[in-house]
């Protein structure tokens, strides 16, 4: 995830996927090595604003925390002859999917979510609360999958 491949606003999960960490690890380490997420108004959801993703990308980055102090981060050992990414892979609709799965839809891609939210919502869904955006894209996968 590059400083053009910031969003207005992303998830804590969506936020800790970004830096390779799993969401515990990642709640963990807010307050110490990284800022805290922001609190919305309008729902109990916290998220990231874009200067808030630059932050904890550049602690990712440059092994100093929020606090002063170096981290060390444990990478995942990759077996010898596998390619290693070099960034972590970012998943635009992750929380969506995620959210999608625990309402019970099972194999959906990524690319099945974004045809639905670009048919359901030709303008994009800049705007639209997310509860909509799942609701909406439930709806239309649901009636898509047999049985």
């Amino acid at each position: 995830m590059s400083n053009t491949e910031l969003r207005s606003f992303i998830t804590v999960s969506d936020m800790a996927r970004a830096v390779g960490l799993s969401r515990s690890r990642f709640y963990s380490l807010i307050g110490t090595v990284f800022p805290a997420p922001v609190k919305s108004e309008h729902s109990t959801r916290s998220f990231y604003d874009e200067e808030g993703q630059r932050r904890c990308l550049s602690i990712r980055k440059n092994n100093v925390g929020i606090d002063g102090k170096p981290i060390l981060f444990q990478t995942k050992s990759v077996p010898s002859g596998a390619k290693r990414s070099s960034k972590p892979k970012f998943s635009k609709y992750a929380s969506l999917i995620e959210s999608l799965v625990a309402l019970g839809l099972s194999g959906i891609s990524e690319k099945e979510v974004e045809q639905t939210i670009k048919a359901c919502f030709p303008s994009g869904i800049c705007g639209v609360c997310e509860d909509e955006v799942l609701r909406t894209t439930f709806v239309e996968l649901s009636s898509r999958q047999p049985g």
